[in-house]
């Protein structure tokens, strides 16, 4: 039978996109499975998606169904054979399993509170079935602790619970499913994007695991709790008058209709820890326990626990699981909505905890800030203080700075010279700082050796040693010493105030000018794609930068680039984080046609880097652009076993850009302009049928290699001896078909003595 679809192969690079795109090490595994043909697979570096999404679809056309692998493999594993379960490394999502008729309806229900990131259609007959996958912000690499989190989504939302191992394989959206059971047909997957990214704990929190994970609802038939005395009721369906004790009745009934709250409104049920919280809040505003011994807090937390678990037991009437938790919260919610009779006001104001503002729960009204609308003085701008910048435009004091490009252009490399140029007071990148200060990197990614080994690349090249940097340059590592200053709840963004206060006296008390917070996203634990969420994290770093008077700058990373230009929408968060800060700079290696302008080797162009100021609305031409060369220095720590050396590690210095007249000389100007006096017009653009363009006669004038390296300096040549009149351009008929096109003329005379 013919089936007339083909392969989305777009479909199929935003899903590797979708959840590789972050990474920057290890390999994507492409996996077939085919009746009477058996299995196979190969293996993709992160940079081969074009590859791997056209190797898919021809196999897809010859009736293999294709599948994805879950988590990436390691880069040693074997490029051409499925793998296993010791083969991956890391996981940058977690996944569902919806496979069993009913099952993705029931989850939808449940989703409200964590949408997927990615949900993939495998097929919609005889009925639906979906993968979904929620993104992470950094990925598990601990794979024990990843099967306990899969296990627990399987059970919470009604997946395969089969389906959680790490070398699982799941449908490639894009392709075309063929169909090897009973009653399906062959259908295209489809795949539905766009959703927030995670981080694991957010996940964790969310969907615990381990000793508190979920476990499947029974329904089981069990007495319902004592129910409270009649009385007037809020919105959580529990007493709203003040009451003279403590009754166990009540603590278990506002324990239960607070959870009842908390599952209609996020769709799954709470941790312990969070019921506590929500309940007890209700509970010791309307009780009065302090005068009488017991049915205090810990009895309460007791209470809190015993109810959870014989909800997730599913022994509680009406609430035997998030389905009717959702239904009994969504009914009451319909019911509180409908027209009470009139009555008359009952213990307004004061007495019924309301305050005359007309807000709930007694809570104060902020107060009205003084002086405002103050009158402007305008005083001498002599007087005015000067912004006070530390280094170049890119480093200023009580502002916060971001540096941004994607990974492995050498964001690390940069920051690490600037900072020795800081600490030392040298202008080691051509920069001289304006004040020598101290400088802490925050590095919240690589090891303490790592960083020893790119900042001992970089004394060694600078020739530095401790006394140029002892009691100025202070560094700490992530892995060893995790900082997060905020992070994200149900109820918003909780800032760790021990952190941040830790923070700020390190920063006072060791004079420091300059912290580098390497990466941003690690510094927090809230959604990137929650701009709310990130204004407050980046209101955090600008309150810490003011009272501090240092230069924060933040490290942050740029999407996928896919191989277009990176500029500052390209920075993740975007208009959040670019309007937020003082300066920000985007970092590009070198293009090929930043390459071809300025004459260099195409094996050799990654070395250099392009340092723009994002909050330009132009970047500079390539050479008028501030460039870096990357640089490889050996540490010397070989240990002498083979020949190899020691460690190469990159080390940033200052570049300038070859100039175009490197080398021409007066002579070959004159020669120039006499070529053209003689043999008159000549073509003005390079010809893809002939050498008939003019640059190849200039090139053999001035004694330049002929190659098409050469040809992007000998136009800047060209277009430089237009603008000072030596050459005209204008049009001419030529060529093989006699076309007006543009030619040089010579313009005006060289004097004697250019």
């Amino acid at each position: 039978m013919k089936i007339d679809m083909q392969p989305d192969t777009d479909a199929m690079r935003r899903h590797v996109l979708g959840l590789f795109g972050a990474a920057t090490s290890g390999l994507v595994e492409l996996a077939w499975i085919s009746p009477g043909k058996g299995s196979g697979a190969r293996l993709f570096p992160l940079d081969q998606v074009d590859e791997l999404a056209e190797q898919a679809a021809g196999w897809n056309l010859e009736g293999r169904n294709l599948y994805l692998g879950a988590t990436l493999k390691h880069p040693d594993t074997a490029p051409f054979a499925r793998t296993s379960d010791s083969d991956a490394v890391a996981a940058w999502a977690v996944w569902l399993d919806l496979d069993e008729p009913g099952s993705v309806e029931r989850a939808e229900r449940l989703a409200r509170r964590m949408p997927p990131t990615l949900k993939v259609t495998t097929g919609t007959v005889p009925h639906v079935r979906q993968h979904w996958w929620w993104r992470l912000e950094e990925p598990i690499d601990d794979m024990a602790a990843l099967r306990g989190q899969l296990e627990a989504i399987a059970g919470l939302y009604g997946g395969d619970p089969k389906v959680v191992n790490q070398g699982r394989i799941m449908r490639l959206a894009g392709s075309i499913a063929w169909p090897t059971k009973p009653n399906r047909v062959a259908q295209l997957v489809t795949l539905t994007d766009g959703g927030p990214v995670y981080t694991a704990d957010m996940i964790a929190r969310a969907v615990p695991y381990g000793a508190a994970a979920p476990r499947a609802a029974v329904a089981v038939a069990a007495p319902a709790p004592p129910a409270a005395t009649p009385a007037s009721t809020g919105s959580l369906g529990v007493l709203e008058a003040q009451l003279d004790d403590g009754r166990e009745a009540y603590m278990v009934a506002t324990i239960a209709a607070c959870l009842r709250e908390f599952i209609g409104t996020h769709g799954a049920a709470p941790t312990a820890d969070e019921l506590y919280d929500v309940a007890w809040a209700q509970y010791d505003r309307k009780v009065d326990w302090r005068s009488r011994p017991g049915r205090g807090p810990d009895e309460f937390r007791r209470k809190v626990e015993r109810t959870l678990r014989r909800f997730h037991e599913g022994r509680i009437r009406g609430l035997r699981n998030e389905e009717e938790a959702v239904a009994s919260h969504e009914a009451r919610q319909q019911a509180s909505a409908r027209p009470a009779p009139s009555s008359p006001q009952h213990g307004a104001g004061e007495e019924n905890g309301r305050s005359g503002g007309g807000q709930e729960g007694g809570e104060p009204q902020p107060e009205a800030p003084a002086d405002l609308a103050r009158p402007f003085t305008l005083r001498p701008p002599a007087e005015i203080p000067r912004r006070r910048w530390l280094y170049g435009d890119s480093y200023i004091r009580s502002f916060v700075s971001v540096l941004a490009s994607s990974g492995g252009a050498g964001k690390t490399t940069l920051y690490v010279a600037e900072a020795l140029a800081i600490a030392t007071g040298k202008p080691l990148l051509g920069i001289t700082p304006a004040e020598r200060t101290g400088v802490w990197i925050m590095n919240l990614e690589d090891p303490a050796d790592e960083m020893e080994r790119r900042i001992g690349a970089a004394a060694i090249h600078y020739g530095l040693d401790q006394g140029d940097i002892a009691g100025r340059l202070f560094v700490d590592a992530g892995r060893d010493k995790p900082l997060t200053v905020a992070r994200q709840t149900r109820d918003g963004v909780t800032i760790h105030q021990p952190v941040v206060d830790a923070i700020v006296e390190a920063i006072r008390k060791n004079n420091i000018g300059v912290l580098i917070v390497d990466p941003f996203v690690a510094s927090h634990s809230v959604s990137e794609n929650d701009n709310q969420a990130i204004n407050a994290v980046l209101a955090l770093w600008r309150l810490i930068a003011d009272i501090t008077g240092c230069c924060i700058v933040l490290v942050h990373h740029v999407r996928k680039p896919n191989g277009e230009e990176m500029t500052v929408d390209s920075v993740r968060g975007g208009s959040a984080i670019i309007g937020a800060v003082r300066t920000a700079r985007v970092m590009n290696p070198m293009s090929e046609g930043d390459a071809a302008k300025l004459g260099i080797e195409d094996s050799q162009r990654r070395r250099y880097v392009r340092v723009d100021n994002a909050k330009n609305n132009l970047a500079p031409p390539a050479d008028r652009a501030s460039w870096i060369e990357l640089v490889s220095v050996d540490l010397g720590n070989g240990s002498g076993i083979s020949d190899q050396g020691g460690d190469k590690v990159g080390v940033a210095t200052a570049w300038e850009p070859p100039s175009a007249f490197e080398g021409v000389k007066p002579e070959h100007m004159r020669a120039v302009y006499n070529y053209l006096h003689l043999h008159g017009p000549q073509r003005a653009h390079p010809d893809a049928d002939d050498r008939a363009w003019f640059g190849w006669q200039v090139m053999r004038i001035c004694g330049i290699e002929e190659v098409d390296r050469n040809k992007g300096r000998v136009g800047r040549m060209l277009k430089s001896w237009v603008s000072s009149g030596l050459l005209r351009k204008d049009d001419h008929k030529g060529g093989k078909h006699r076309k007006m096109l543009p030619h040089y003329f010579a313009g005006e005379a060289p004097k004697v003595d250019e």
